[in-house]
């Protein structure tokens, strides 16, 4: 499942891989959700010339049972906040 989130403008995303990277985008690519039980997880891309790809954990432990069944619109405003954009 491949979504594209539009944000409100080019902004700045830090992301951490080994080290953080801060680049300016205005899309993010959702390009797979994996729900195996225990945790919710995705893997989201830039549309930036580094071809960046990252993993998120968006819900796991007490989250993942709080959260119960999730919808697309909440992976989006998940990644939007664990991304710190809008």
């Amino acid at each position: 499942m491949a979504k594209e989130i539009q944000l409100n403008g080019t902004q700045n995303v830090t992301v951490v891989t080994r080290e953080e990277v801060i680049i300016e985008t205005d899309k993010v690519n959702i390009i797979s959700i994996t729900d195996d039980g225990k945790k919710v997880y995705c893997k989201v891309s830039f549309f930036h010339t580094s071809g960046l790809k990252r993993d998120l954990i968006l819900w796991e432990g007490q989250d993942y049972n709080n959260i119960g069944n999730w919808t697309d619109d909440d992976v989006e405003n998940r990644v939007k906040e664990l991304l710190n954009v809008t």
